[in-house]
């Protein structure tokens, strides 16, 4: 499975486990968030975790660069996501395949990638907080 059909596929997990929780309403809009939400923190992670093993910060908090840098990594996700899932509906390309996998896979991949926004996003802020007594 190539990085476009990965990317696609996890939407498409986000987009059904939102489906089955709690409906229909602007349910493209709120997977694409969560993905983007996901992406967004897992970056985070990283170099909350470079910081602890390195012993100082990379990003601080409240200085005009690390804006920048959260606005240019919000956009660097963002733009990519957008084409390749939601410009002209791609992902509706590989959703008969993907509705042709085996029930199991489908319960798999749509577990995982609704636990994984709270994963990913709880790493964060856990990492955050192990991260609040290094140097600038």
């Amino acid at each position: 499975m190539g990085p476009r059909k990965l990317l696609v596929f996890a939407f498409w997990g986000l987009r059904k486990g939102l489906l089955a929780i709690s409906g229909d309403w602007v349910v493209d809009f709120r997977a694409m968030t969560l993905l983007i939400f996901t992406q967004f923190s897992v970056v985070f992670s990283a170099l909350e975790f470079g910081s602890i093993v390195l012993g100082r910060r990379l990003i601080t908090a409240g200085h005009p660069d690390a804006m920048v840098f959260v606005l240019f990594l919000a956009s660097t996700i963002t733009a990519p996501n957008r084409y390749a899932v939601s410009y002209k509906n791609h992902w509706k390309q590989y959703e008969r395949e993907f509705d042709a996998y085996s029930k199991f896979a489908k319960t798999i991949g749509i577990v995982v990638m609704t636990v994984l926004p709270i994963l990913a996003g709880g790493t964060a802020i856990w990492l955050a907080g192990a991260m609040v007594g290094l140097p600038r």
